[in-house]
């Protein structure tokens, strides 16, 4: 079993009831391991978007793909796409939360 560390989280009184909602009908096992679940997700998918962004920019460096590309691979999940504005937002915000980034993109 992972080493684990209690932290408070606060959320909107119906967010935290929807997840007791769903903890009380078996839906998840717990909300502690729900939340840390999502939130290893968001870290993945910001893992994943640097690698992609460091390989489409070769040499040169990090680059975002295209937005089509991007907005291709949404689609396939399900997802509306970005604009130029959104994706680059999500682009900076992944580089600013890479491990041992000092946060400029």
């Amino acid at each position: 079993m992972a080493k684990t560390r209690k932290v408070t989280v606060t959320v909107p009184e119906d967010v935290a009831a929807t997840l007791e909602q769903w903890r009380a009908a078996g839906r998840i096992k717990s909300v502690s391991e729900y939340v840390a679940s999502q939130v290893q997700a968001g870290m993945d998918r910001a893992t994943s978007l640097r690698m992609a962004e460091t390989v489409h920019g070769g040499a040169a460096g990090p680059k975002r793909p295209p937005l089509d590309a991007i907005n291709r691979g949404r689609a396939l999940q399900g997802l509306p796409p970005l604009t130029e504005a959104e994706a680059d937002a999500i682009s900076a915000e992944a580089w600013a939360t890479a491990p041992g980034h000092s946060g400029a993109a």
